[in-house]
């Protein structure tokens, strides 16, 4: 059995690209409900309706939200959990690319995560919870685990959200939570996300080592990542950080040990 089944999900930037196929694989894999948040209303509705003609009424809720504002947020989670009367897996995915407006990169990608995983481990998790323990999946990028220099800013936020999970993955939070927290980092994939390189979103420089770099990077699917949460999510450690590149099986970042070198 999936460790889905039976679960309320919310996944933020659910409406398109990586979130959407993590929504779809949730529900095909017998999740109770899943919220979709995302800023696009109309996308949001477009996928709310279809999800629901598959998987019934009750199988989804779409909640227009900027991840950014945290008034917004936890607005979301408290629908959710009056949608669902539960909450099990919060994963935090919404993210932009797009380096010229550095603010809205980091309020938008490591906010975002940040809020939802205080959200998430502080107040909502551990109450709502139907089983012994919650998880939180961040999002982060290949890019958080690479320093890429054609996109500063992002690869930046993507560190963010690893240290984040790293940090909340510790044994004091688990123990009062009762929450695993795990990063999964994925390699290049095609979605629309990677189109705002092209709009005006990055310097004319960058954007072109940019194109000239992620030809170096085979291309998967976010349905090929998606589909490897669920066993990440059951198998991963707390505080571990998974990396799914090149349509190939994902492995576990290992990091080392400098406690002895780091007088603490």
């Amino acid at each position: 059995m999936s460790i889905v089944a039976g679960k309320v999900a919310l996944v933020t930037g659910g409406a398109s690209g990586l979130g959407y196929n993590i929504v779809k694989t949730f529900l095909e894999q017998s999740a109770k409900g899943v919220a979709i948040l995302d800023r696009n209303k109309e996308k949001g509705e477009e996928v709310e309706n279809e999800l629901k003609k598959i998987y019934g009424e009750n199988s989804c809720i779409f909640i227009e939200t900027d991840v950014s504002e945290e008034t917004q947020m936890k607005a979301a989670f408290e629908l959710t959990v009056q949608t669902f009367k539960q909450l099990d897996i919060v994963v935090n995915n919404a993210a932009i690319l797009a380096d010229l407006d550095w603010n809205s990169s980091f309020r938008i990608n490591l906010g975002g995560s940040t809020c939802g995983t205080l959200l998430a481990i502080d107040n909502y998790l551990p109450k709502y919870k139907n089983g012994e323990e919650g998880i939180i999946v961040n999002i982060a990028s290949i890019a958080g685990v690479i320093p890429l220099g054609m996109c500063p800013v992002y690869s930046t936020t993507k560190h963010g959200i690893v240290a984040l999970s790293r940090c909340f993955g510790q044994e004091q939070h688990y123990k009062r939570s009762k929450v695993k927290v795990i990063a999964v980092c994925p390699g290049h994939m095609a979605t629309p996300m990677l189109l705002e390189v092209k709009n005006g979103s990055f310097n004319v420089e960058y954007a072109k080592a940019f194109h000239m770099t992620s030809n170096d990077f085979p291309v998967q699917q976010p349905e090929f990542v998606a589909g490897h949460l669920p066993d990440i999510m059951k198998n991963g450690a707390n505080g571990s950080v998974w990396v799914v590149e090149g349509g190939e099986e994902p492995y576990e970042v290992v990091y080392p040990n400098l406690r002895k070198a780091v007088k603490v």
